[in-house]
């Protein structure tokens, strides 16, 4: 792990332009940027993010272009959103390459924010905060979301199919890898759970992330406005009866442990060494789900070309038809104008006539 960078904008070493929004999928991310947005930070206009669908009701605050710029690099490692992530160390002979790319995507964002501070959330960052790491620093306050982990495979269950022991695997994956880039780092705590329940927490939240900014972009914020866009009738997967000694591997455990135990609001991480990297079982289970996805892309590719060869053939078929039709009516024609004619032939006028016409043609030869 590299080391984090020095000052943390109280002191004025490193006031920060923004916040950046950490943690798992589904573990509460889009609320707690939700309510950064409602204090007075810049997420990016409407048309330029990921909008609302069933399981995100509220919007994800995802910028296109950061979502599409991630969706690249992971394709281009081979890897997924949900925890399939490429190491640090094929991640960062591509710095060179990339941060210009993603830099002028967050100066692009800061540009458009003015005066306001802004608010990055994309959960695929996750997973590439070795390659992210140049732009975050210095310029984005780093915010911890923090979730029930079966609350999180649930809410995965529910949205993509999948099974609860995979929802575990991706939340250990993604924030074991968290952990160890914010391991050593100050950091603004948002316990998901709390954060949409208690106003005076949504709160104290805002506010601590909001010391990191510089002075100007501080002032556009009004943390007392954080809790009126928190709804806990969101948070529609809970743990209930199951029991946590039933799913979770005894590394989930201890990582829940841990993350369950920071508190509320601003803290500097120390993260024990063995909770900073996820085991074997969570990447294989990430990895399966990977080429699950991957098997199901292929056969709605197979599918699809399927069926644009059966359209094919059959728009063949009937244009072959439409040929033969045509064919068959032309030979008809030709019967019937013989039928025809052969009557006229055999008819009495025709034969009355049989003089004239002979006298017709010696007229034209002379």
């Amino acid at each position: 792990m590299e080391p984090p960078p020095g000052g943390d904008g109280r002191d004025g070493s490193a006031a920060a332009t923004g916040v950046v929004v950490l943690g798992s999928g589904r573990s509460g991310t889009s609320a707690v940027t939700r309510a950064f947005v409602a204090a007075g930070f810049f997420a990016g206009r409407d048309e330029e993010l990921l909008g609302p669908v069933p399981s995100n009701p509220k919007g994800h605050y995802e910028p296109l272009s950061v979502l599409a710029a991630n969706e690249a690099l992971l394709e281009r490692f081979g890897c997924s959103w949900w925890g399939d992530a490429p190491p640090p160390e094929e991640q960062r002979p591509l710095r060179a390459e990339m941060e210009p790319k993603l830099r002028s995507i967050v100066e692009s964002l800061i540009e458009k924010a003015r005066d306001a501070p802004v608010v990055v959330k994309e959960p695929r960052i996750n997973g590439l905060l070795p390659l992210w790491q140049p732009v975050i620093d210095g310029i984005l306050h780093p915010v911890l979301t923090v979730r029930d982990p079966l609350e999180v495979a649930l809410s995965h269950e529910s949205r993509d199919g999948t099974s609860i022991g995979h929802g575990l695997g991706s939340w250990e994956v993604q924030t074991t890898m968290v952990l160890d880039w914010l391991d050593g780092r100050t950091v603004t705590v948002a316990p998901y759970t709390r954060v949409i329940a208690e106003a005076d927490l949504a709160e104290q939240v805002v506010r601590d992330a909001t010391s990191h900014l510089d002075a100007d972009r501080a002032a556009a914020v009004d943390p007392t406005h954080a809790a009126a866009a928190l709804e806990s009738e969101l948070r529609r997967h809970r743990v209930g009866e199951l029991s946590h000694s039933e799913y979770l591997t005894e590394r989930q455990s201890e990582i829940w442990e841990y993350v369950a135990s920071l508190p509320a609001g601003d803290t500097t991480l120390r993260v024990p060494a063995g909770l900073r990297k996820s085991s074997d079982a969570a990447r294989a289970a990430t990895r399966k789900e990977t080429e699950r996805v991957k098997l199901a892309k292929d056969s709605t590719a197979l599918h699809a070309a399927y069926e644009e060869v059966v359209e094919r053939v059959e728009d063949r078929e009937a244009q072959l038809a439409a040929v033969r039709d045509a064919a068959l009516n032309g030979v008809e024609r030709e019967e019937r104008y013989a039928t025809e004619l052969q009557s006229v032939k055999q008819s009495v006028s025709w034969r009355a006539t049989a003089p004239l016409r002979r006298m017709a043609r010696r007229l034209g030869r002379s």
